[in-house]
This record gives C-alpha cells, structure tokens and sequence, in this order.
C-alpha cells in the first residue's frame, strides 16, 4: 500500500515539477519577444507543451485502476476487530453431566468481532505455559507442546469466519475429577481434580493436564486478514471438588489478563 502512494506522489511531483518548468520557459520566451526590437509577434509564441491538469488526473486514474486502488482502499477501512471475553458463569463456564453420572465442568472463550468485515480462518494456538512455584515466580513449562485449541461445534481448530458484530466460542477446557479421567497412571495419588486444554490432537505427554495450582497460558490468535495477538489467561484452582456451579466458581479463578 505504501509503495502505491509513492508511486503516485512521485507521479504527482514529477508533472507538477514539468509544468512549472514549462511554464518558466515559456514566460521567459515570452518576455524576450516583448523586449526584442521589430518584433511583432505578440501573441501566439510558440505552441505550448504545458501538461494540463485533465492530462494528470486521468494518468491518476489510469494508476489507480491498474493497482486496483479503491479495492486496497476498502480494505483498508474495512477490517475485522477481536475481542476475547471469558465470564466464570455460563454460558462461558457451565456444569455438564455424561450418561447422568459422570459430571465435569467446561471453559469456553468467547471471540468476538467488533470491526466492519468479517474475520476468516481464525485459529488459537497456546504457545507457552507457566507454572507458579511460589508467589510471583513462575516457570516455564519447557516439554509443553503448542497445539491449537478446538472450536466449539465444529470440531476444528480453524473457524471458517466470524461475522462483524458476532461471535464464536473456542473450548479452553474442562475440569474433571480423578476417578473420571481415562488414563490416570500419571496423576498423583494426593490429586482430586485436574483441568485438561481442550485440543483435537493430544500429544503423548501429558502437559495439557493441569494439577491444582496457579498457571498462566500465553495464547497467539490468528486469522487471515488480522495481525496476531496475544492474550493472556490466568487458572487458579485447588483440590476440591463440588457439584454446585456457584460453590466451584468461587473456590476457582479464571481470567484474562489483557
């Protein structure tokens, strides 16, 4: 875009430069026959070769045209704006129960566009997380593998678009108790309640499983037509358990910190 502005400031610059410089030549022509003894040409000196002022629009034009510039102006003002909300409350946060016996709880974030066109292919990536090991000092977890996060509905960690003005949700995810946690050789015997990322491939390490503590997960959102961004969110959580949806919310805490 910015090479399509030089292009035609130089452009402008260039003929605005020729037609003073004809212009110059000209008056000083013009002043010379006028001194020049027995000379009675007047008017009519020589044809002018100014440029005219039509002649340069429509050369801006024919410029514009070319380098389709009202497309790259459009898009230009036309642009998608995220937005990533999250509410410890549901819809965001919700109690859910498989086959009336096994109950967990799941963590959506809520993407939003707040801009004027929509936002296509948009994917979340968790890039790094950090473990406090004691107040203020957290550590990196250095075996953690970057994976994207899934999208709620479709099973994709690729949301198609999402319309200006609307919204999508994107599984952070859920909170389950030991006993339901499919394979639980790796979790320690003093463990109750773990909360799992929710990705369509799961690494072989188990590090998408987060034991009772606080953490920070960094997180890259990407689209086709948006510059990414980071957000960050924060999970604190400890060792217990409850079916009530207002007693777990308050015993737990998660957040986005920009």
């Amino acid at each position: 875009m910015r090479l399509i502005y030089k292009i035609l400031f130089t452009i402008l610059i260039y003929f605005l430069t020729v037609h003073h410089s004809y212009a110059s030549s000209n008056l000083n022509n013009e002043e010379y026959l006028l001194m020049k003894p027995n000379n009675n040409v007047i008017s009519n000196i020589s044809p002018s070769n100014d440029i005219t002022w039509e002649a340069l629009i429509a050369l801006i034009l024919g410029v514009a045209a070319i380098f389709d510039i009202q497309g790259i102006v459009k898009k230009q003002l036309n642009k998608p704006k995220l937005k990533v909300d999250f509410k410890l409350s549901p819809p965001e946060a919700i109690r859910l129960t498989i086959d009336q016996t096994i109950s967990f709880y799941a963590f959506k974030l809520k993407i939003l566009n707040n801009g004027n066109y929509q936002m296509e292919d948009v994917e979340i990536l968790i890039e790094e997380i950090y473990k406090e090991e004691r107040p203020l000092t957290y550590i990196k977890a250095e075996d953690f593998l970057p994976l994207n996060l899934n999208w709620l509905g479709i099973d994709s960690i690729t949301m198609p678009k999402i319309q200006p003005q609307l919204f999508k949700y994107c599984e952070l995810g859920f909170m389950f108790k030991k006993e339901h946690i499919i394979s639980k050789n790796h979790i320690p015997q003093s463990i109750d309640v773990v909360i799992t990322t929710h990705q369509v491939i799961r690494p072989n390490a188990n590090t998408y499983t987060f034991y009772p503590g606080r953490y920070k997960l960094k997180l890259i959102i990407a689209a086709n037509n948006l510059v990414p961004e980071h957000r960050n969110i924060e999970i604190n959580f400890n060792n217990s358990w409850y079916d009530s949806e207002e007693e777990m919310f308050s015993n737990i805490d998660i957040k986005i910190l920009d």
